[in-house]
C-alpha cells in the first residue's frame, strides 16, 4: 500500500472514528503518534518509513495471504465438497454462497476469496493457540 494509499485510508477511519482519532498507537523518535499525527506526518512527508512500519502494527495494511494459505484453504473447501453430507451455505454479509461458489472465489483469487482465505487462516490461528 503506497503513502498515499495510506494517507486515504487515514482521512477515512479518522472521519469514521473520531473518538479514536487522537488515541497513540506508537511512538517514533520519542514522539507518541496518533492516527492524527500520522497522517500529519505522512502529509509533510516527515519520518514516512517508519509513520509506515508503525500503520503496519495497527492493522492499516491487508494481512498478506501466502501461496501455502491460499492452497490451504482451497485444500479445506475441497474436502469439504467432497465430504457426503448436507453441504452447508457460507454466510457472508447477508448473502449465502454454496461450497462450490466459495471455492471458485479462492480459486479466483478474488476479494471474496481473499477473505475466505483470512477466515481460515483465523480458523489455523485457533487452532494452535487451542494445540498450546
Amino acid at each position: 500500500m503506497s503513502a498515499q494509499e495510506k494517507i486515504a485510508k487515514l482521512q477515512t477511519f479518522i472521519a469514521n472514528n473520531p473518538a479514536l482519532a487522537g488515541v497513540p498507537f506508537a511512538i517514533i523518535n520519542g514522539r507518541q503518534i496518533t492516527p492524527i499525527t500520522a497522517l500529519s506526518m505522512l502529509q509533510l512527508n516527515q519520518e514516512v518509513p517508519a509513520v509506515i512500519a508503525a500503520l503496519a502494527t495497527l492493522g492499516v495494511d491487508p494481512p498478506t495471504l501466502t501461496n501455502t494459505d491460499w492452497a490451504l484453504a482451497e485444500a479445506y473447501y475441497q474436502d469439504l465438497i467432497a465430504t457426503p453430507a448436507k453441504a452447508p451455505k457460507i454466510y457472508r454479509l447477508q448473502s449465502g454462497m454454496t461450497l462450490e461458489e466459495a471455492l471458485r472465489h479462492i480459486q479466483a483469487r478474488d476479494a471474496i476469496g481473499r477473505s475466505l482465505v483470512q477466515s481460515n487462516v483465523k480458523l489455523l490461528e485457533f487452532m494452535a493457540r487451542r494445540m498450546q
